[in-house]
């Protein structure tokens, strides 16, 4: 590279070579310096980075393509997107995909092919039927060896309609080629020939699989045959015109025929037990006193009454009036009104009659005691506790002593 300068001399050449050397590490400096520069920005680029890695961690959106918090997906600069996975199902399933036909689009009652002591019907499964019942032309039929105790009562279905309870039987009930027993109802006017209630269902932890149309039984799977043809559906309501059966609670261990006489008892004597916390009776052979003497007239200012509770006030007086329950009354005595929240959310109304009870001669009557209630139950064989509803309102007022309440 020297040569090419032409030198004159070898001090010329050592100048030339001297320069190039200065020239050399000016370069190499300014390289050195560029290099540094590049790795004190990348340095500052990564303090950036963490520094808003640190502030998207602070936002709890997360993005479902990268994983990563601080953004959502369409936001996302990855751009990495996974294809849409098809779900698999599992053997089992496939195979009953494939068994059994999907359910129809159509909303109708599911029915499976069965034979009940040997004579073949459609039968109806139905959850929303409390017990199993069959059609009383069928029961004949079937066999007359079976017990059929002599029931009447009537149960109410979804549509409006009753349906006649004549008796009780015992069947056998043959699925898929497994056979089980089970009691049934006697309907005469059943729309249908047989139905497999919650009663079925939970004796013999049976599931109806919407998904694929079969009745799960454990170990055997019953197709479901959908029918087309509108039917009534027993509601799992069960009342009748006399009395509401949901008022009558009774011991499970009692036998399903003691149960229905015991329904059938109740309600031929309905007249005597209250459906609603307003169907009162009322004593007809006393009436409650107040007897304040010569004492002057109780009046005491309102309670004020909290505005959100007003309407609900408003309506329960409105009912207790037309209930016969209060009246309206323009006396010179006067006890506060005292509104008590329930649990469920609605109001009782009470009054504050301290006051009142402080003039009023007490009567007293002595409570008997524990022991002598006990001693006068001893060698009886039946024990009834009877639950007056509202009872503070089925014992008449005296009509001189109204005007105090």
């Amino acid at each position: 590279m020297i040569e090419k300068e032409n030198p004159v001399d070898i001090w010329e050449a050592a100048r030339i070579a001297e320069a190039r050397v200065v020239k050399k590490n000016i370069f190499i400096n300014a390289a050195r310096q560029n290099n540094s520069r590049e790795a004190a920005m990348e340095e500052k680029l990564n303090d950036l980075s963490k520094k808003i890695d640190e502030l998207c961690i602070k936002d709890k959106r997360r993005c479902y393509n990268c994983n990563k918090f601080g953004h959502i997906a369409s936001n996302c600069r990855s751009r990495n997107w996974k294809p849409t996975q098809r779900r698999t199902f599992d053997k089992h399933e496939q195979s009953a995909e494939r068994r059994y036909p999907q359910r129809p689009r159509y909303n109708s009652p599911a029915y499976v092919k069965g034979r009940v002591n040997g004579v073949d019907m459609d039968i109806m499964v139905d959850s929303g039927a409390a017990t199993s019942i069959i059609r009383y032309d069928l029961v004949s039929s079937i066999s007359r060896a079976c017990q059929n105790d002599s029931v009447n009562f009537k149960i109410n279905v979804a549509n409006d309609s009753s349906l006649n309870i004549v008796g009780i039987i015992q069947l056998s009930v043959l699925l898929d080629n497994t056979e089980f027993l089970h009691t049934f109802l006697i309907s005469d006017n059943l729309f249908c020939e047989c139905i497999l209630g919650m009663d079925f269902l939970v004796k013999y932890d049976a599931i109806i699989n919407l998904r694929f149309n079969f009745l799960d039984m454990g170990s055997i799977k019953i197709p479901i045959i959908p029918h087309t043809k509108t039917r009534g559906m027993i509601s799992s309501t069960v009342k009748t015109d006399e009395i509401d059966n949901k008022l009558i609670n009774i011991n499970n261990s009692l036998p399903l025929s003691l149960k229905l006489k015991v329904f059938e008892l109740i309600n031929s004597f309905h007249d005597i037990f209250s459906k609603n916390e307003y169907d009162l009776g009322r004593c007809s052979w006393v009436s409650h006193k107040i007897n304040t003497e010569s004492s002057s007239p109780i009046k005491q200012n309102p309670r004020p009454i909290p505005i959100h509770t007003r309407d609900l006030v408003k309506q329960k007086l409105h009912t207790m009036m037309e209930m016969g329950i209060i009246r309206r009354s323009s006396s010179a005595w006067g006890s506060p009104l005292v509104i008590v929240p329930k649990k469920d959310g609605g109001i009782r109304l009470c009054v504050d009659y301290r006051k009142l009870n402080e003039i009023t001669v007490t009567d007293a009557q002595p409570i008997p005691r524990i022991d002598t209630i006990l001693d006068s139950l001893y060698g009886a064989c039946y024990f009834t506790t009877l639950d007056m509803s509202s009872g503070y309102w089925q014992i008449a007022m005296n009509d001189q002593d109204i005007e105090k309440t």
